[in-house]
């Protein structure tokens, strides 16, 4: 069974009210607005290739305040909201496979083993290649600062 961390519960009670707008949790919503399931596994880094674009610039806008994207993400897990849960894991692991092993663990303060850099640095040349990233580190032409 997998641990569940509980949230900062002022920041869990604001993810929920966030969670109950109608482009989440609306019980009737309109169609066009309507989340589609995220395919997994994540197939590429860029959020937009994998939502529709409110759900996108959502969780762009959200990332703008790490901490508080990692407690709403912490919260969707507490609370069961499985379509936001999926968004912000979803957005976290396209950051995470355009970083090699080095960033990571500079940006987020990790210590990895050999094996697991060489795992890392595997997937991330993969995605390099998928992707055919620009010269600005950006997949599909993305701009560098959405990256």
């Amino acid at each position: 069974a997998q641990a569940k961390l509980k949230p900062n519960q002022g920041k869990a009670r604001q993810a929920k009210q966030g969670t109950e707008s109608e482009h989440i949790a609306n019980p009737k919503p309109n169609p066009k607005d309507v989340m589609d399931p995220i395919e997994r596994p994540i197939k590429n880094t860029d959020i937009r290739q994998c939502t529709k674009e409110w759900y996108a610039d959502f969780t762009e806008t959200l990332w703008e305040d790490p901490g508080l994207f990692f407690e709403v993400m912490m919260a969707a897990n507490y609370m069961e909201v499985v379509p936001l849960l999926d968004l912000t894991c979803c957005y976290f692991t396209g950051r995470i496979k355009r970083l090699s092993p080095e960033e990571i663990e500079e940006t987020y303060g990790v210590q990895m083993t050999e094996t697991e850099k060489r795992q890392v640095r595997e997937e991330y040349e993969a995605t390099k290649r998928h992707e055919k990233w620009g010269e600005n580190g950006a997949p599909n032409g993305a701009p560098a600062d959405k990256a």
